[in-house]
């Protein structure tokens, strides 16, 4: 294939992905590289992650890779994590005017608008291989993303006068997660002496959707994970399509456009 036709092809190829691009479910963070590059991917995982970021990264080397990896991410926004962990610690029974305006500041630090905390972590097995300029990837892999906020504004009461009085702060957090566990297949294909690359990801999907509710009570443990609740399962089928360039060794462009299909949990 000539220089200029590779660049037609690819050009095409962009141009039809772009739309979808839009529709893509937003990123979790996977393999330790893209972790310390702040989640940076599509244009430069070549390995097994590929599978993950843009199967066309699966072409860009003649290699066999296999890789099993973890991680996971807490983002806390406008310190409510900070601010939940003082709700733990706080003195209930101490009902002196500091302690009350203590529980006064707690309550504003959780209600501040647009304080969030939210998780997301993966683990799975990713492998890799190749034949000539056409290269394959499997991955059995588990992808979760899921959050907190504010559902019910926390606040605090001074309990009725007497021997057991107290101040008591409450309120009460929205959770939401959604897991997908996946088998993915991945084929990619390099031209124009691996200048273009372009790949596909086939994937068989299991969702769990959780949807829970936390109750914050001043001076108890507050635990995010064991209130998310049963999840809803079910399944889809998700596809990505990925292009690379690389002009030259040190530059290099990706983009992809993941679950195509717009599979639902």
């Amino acid at each position: 294939m000539s220089y200029f036709r590779a660049v037609r092809a690819i050009a095409i190829f962009i141009g039809l992905m772009i739309p979808a691009q839009a529709l893509a479910l937003e990123f979790v963070t996977v393999g330790p590289r893209s972790m310390g590059m702040g989640g940076a991917g599509v244009a430069v995982t070549t390995d097994a992650l590929a599978t993950y970021w843009n199967p066309a990264g699966l072409a860009m080397t003649q290699t066999v890779d296999v890789r099993i990896q973890g991680g996971g991410q807490v983002i806390d926004r406008l310190g409510i994590a900070d601010a939940i962990h003082d709700l733990e610690k706080f003195n209930t029974a101490d009902i002196l005017q500091a302690n009350q305006d203590k529980a006064q500041d707690i309550a504003n630090r959780i209600n501040r608008h647009g304080a969030t905390v939210s998780i997301n972590g993966s683990a799975g097995l990713y492998i890799k291989g190749h034949l000539g300029e056409h290269a394959f990837g499997i991955n059995i892999s588990d992808v979760a993303t899921g959050g907190g906020s504010v559902s019910t504004q926390a606040g605090f009461q001074l309990t009725a006068p007497g021997p057991n009085q107290q101040v008591n702060i409450t309120g009460a957090m929205a959770l939401q997660a959604l897991e997908v566990r996946q088998a993915a297949f991945s084929y990619a294909y390099a031209f124009a002496d691996k200048m273009f690359s372009i790949g596909v990801t086939g994937k068989f999907l299991q969702g769990a959707a959780y949807d829970g509710r936390m109750t914050l009570n001043g001076g108890q443990n507050v635990s995010i994970t064991d209130n998310f609740g049963k999840p809803t399962i079910s399944n889809a089928f998700g596809i990505d399509v990925g292009a690379i360039y690389r002009p030259s060794s040190w530059l290099r462009f990706g983009l992809v456009a993941k679950d195509i299909n717009q599979p639902t949990f």
